[in-house]
């Protein structure tokens, strides 16, 4: 029943373009346990938020007659799209996806989002994937080139193709946590006040495992490269957030899954 509700607040807010902060759907009062780390391949850069997408640095360029409004709700669909693929995989196997697909000897060898395929009518994508291979081997390398659509941010051309924004903080405390299964009742802060997809500050391939690593005692990872002065944050209980916020304080208060602390949606808006 949790899983339905939250699935059916998903379906609604991506038909309906809903944007804004959604009512919570769930609070839950449980911690998870230790998780391994395992082998890591995640983005460190030390600024939070950019004033203007990344063309500036080389890797990435905004198309200069972009529709930005029209891209705004391009890009929060292809989120919810995404969240609700997490909710599906999550409502089939019992808990999270965790951060990659890892090895028997704990190397991450594939994204989460190869692991989400099924559950965005993608089936026959990820049976083509190896999953005990590495993204860039001889076999899997070449499926970088099938990157669903949803993963594509609109208005932005990434240097390198087949790259995606759509990312997860990874990382002690985060949804994600490495190789940690992490269930929706372990999501002490309540689903309606912890982050689940944003739009990081660069692109990586979408196969390879990688995304934003999260350390709370660290600066956090570059955010917003997709738009001027912000990005956009899937919240887990189907939420939508356009992030002005620069406060790394307060931000890490909606990327910690069990912290504790107190948030309100218009913190993200200052």
């Amino acid at each position: 029943m949790f899983l339905t509700k939250l699935k059916m607040a998903l379906v609604l807010a991506l038909f309906m373009g809903i944007t804004g902060t959604a009512a919570t759907v769930l609070s839950y009062r449980a911690t998870a346990g230790d998780g391994k780390q395992g082998g890591k391949e995640a983005l460190v850069v030390a600024a939070a938020i950019d004033d203007k997408p990344r063309a500036a640095d080389g890797d990435d360029e905004e198309d200069p007659q972009r529709d930005v409004a029209a891209d705004r709700v391009r890009s929060q669909n292809n989120l919810k799209q995404i969240g609700l693929a997490i909710i599906k995989y999550h409502d089939a196997n019992g808990h999270f996806p965790t951060a990659a697909i890892y090895s028997k000897n704990d190397k991450p060898l594939l994204s989460w989002r190869v692991a989400v395929l099924p559950y965005l009518d993608e089936d026959a994508l990820y049976r083509s994937f190896k999953l005990d291979e590495p993204w860039d081997s001889k076999h899997n390398k070449p499926l970088l080139a099938q990157m669903p659509s949803v993963f594509a941010a609109p208005g932005i051309k990434t240097r390198k193709p087949h790259a995606t924004f759509y990312q997860v903080f990874v990382g002690k405390g985060a949804l994600f946590e490495w190789q940690l299964e992490i269930k929706l009742s372990h999501v002490f802060d309540g689903t309606s006040n912890t982050f689940l997809v944003v739009e990081a500050g660069k692109a990586v391939p979408w196969s390879k495992p990688d995304d934003l690593e999260f350390d709370p005692d660290k600066p956090l990872p570059r955010l917003g490269g997709v738009f001027n002065n912000g990005f956009h944050a899937m919240v887990a209980d189907g939420s939508m957030h356009f992030v002005k916020q620069k406060d790394e304080k307060t931000l890490k208060k909606w990327i910690t899954r069990a912290g504790g602390e107190v948030v309100y949606g218009s913190d993200l808006d200052p």
